[in-house]
């Protein structure tokens, strides 16, 4: 009778492990095949009421935004994160964590420098957030912004 308990029990439990095993995957590869991981910058050359403000010699010529988003187990370990050095490609790393804020600030001060000349970025602001609840918080997606104003010197 205790065999028959023991059995029964040991059946429920590897039902319930392979069910969470079996959801886990299915999120996985739903992230593999979405290719949301990526990194995206976005600028713009700087309106006119801005570029008529200059600081110490320093004229806004761009404005801009670069995201870059990564899945992690357990809001932790780095999954799929997206790729600084390929943006704007639905490129991605495995397992390699490179969501911050001094490589969402790098690209996107390299994106300006490309398109507009900045030399260097003013009114950084940063952003983070994540969120497992589609998961049920085994998967988390976490998001890094930076928003900036990009100048360059004038001479007189």
């Amino acid at each position: 009778m205790m065999k028959c308990l023991c059995r029964l029990l040991k059946r429920a439990l590897m039902k319930k492990i392979l069910s969470v095993v079996a959801v886990v995957f299915l999120l996985v590869a739903l992230v593999l095949t979405n290719g949301c991981c990526h990194t995206q910058v976005f600028t713009e050359p700087a309106f006119a009421s801005l570029k008529k403000q200059t600081l110490d010699n320093q004229q806004p010529v761009a404005v801009g935004r670069a995201t870059s988003t990564g899945y992690y187990l357990f809001n932790t370990w780095p999954l799929y994160t997206g790729n600084p050095e390929n943006y704007n490609r639905k490129d991605y790393h495995s397992f390699y964590d490179d969501l911050n804020f001094t490589t969402t600030s790098s690209v996107l001060l390299k994106e300006m420098r490309r398109r507009y000349g900045a030399e260097k970025l003013v009114n950084v602001s940063n952003s983070e957030s994540s969120w497992g609840w589609f998961s049920l918080w085994i998967v988390w997606r976490r998001v890094v912004t930076t928003n900036a104003v990009g100048v360059k010197t004038i001479s007189k």
